[in-house]
């Protein structure tokens, strides 16, 4: 929001690329927006590509929904809490959703999520601000 722009130590073109919310919202419109694209396109007839193993499956909307809906919480949950907290409470939540949670695949989260962090801390120079419940804290 205004609020993550506003306070950045960033300004002119690039403050809005540099706050944390950038590439969360820029995957979440790619998804949307192919995915609306495939439907469009089998919805006119277009034939399905299945191999023999998901011959014959139906989509699993019950493992689907929660997904997408884990992926707009994430969105919604970096400002709030930051972005490691939420990278790591997104990774094991999508993980629990899919069904696919073992020790891991929760290790490899883990681990995925530090090096996300550091790659945009580091080498993309994205700024992060102080997660809200942190300034909630310092006004007690």
């Amino acid at each position: 929001s205004e609020m993550c722009i506003r306070d950045s130590p960033y300004s002119g073109s690039d403050a809005y690329f540099r706050q944390p919310r950038f590439f969360p919202i820029v995957t979440l419109t790619a998804l949307l927006g192919l995915g609306l694209a495939l439907v469009a396109k089998y919805a006119l007839g277009a034939a399905l590509p299945v191999d023999e193993e998901l011959a014959g499956s139906r989509p699993q909307f019950q493992v689907l929904v929660p997904l997408a809906l884990t992926f707009v919480g994430y969105i919604l949950l970096v400002p709030l809490i930051g972005y490691l907290a939420a990278t790591l409470v997104f990774s094991c939540a999508a993980l629990v959703a899919g069904h696919h949670l073992t020790r891991t695949t929760a290790f490899s989260v883990i681990v995925l999520g530090v090096v996300l962090y550091l790659v945009f801390v580091a080498y993309l120079d994205v700024w992060f601000p102080e997660p809200l419940i942190m300034r909630i804290g310092a006004l007690n």
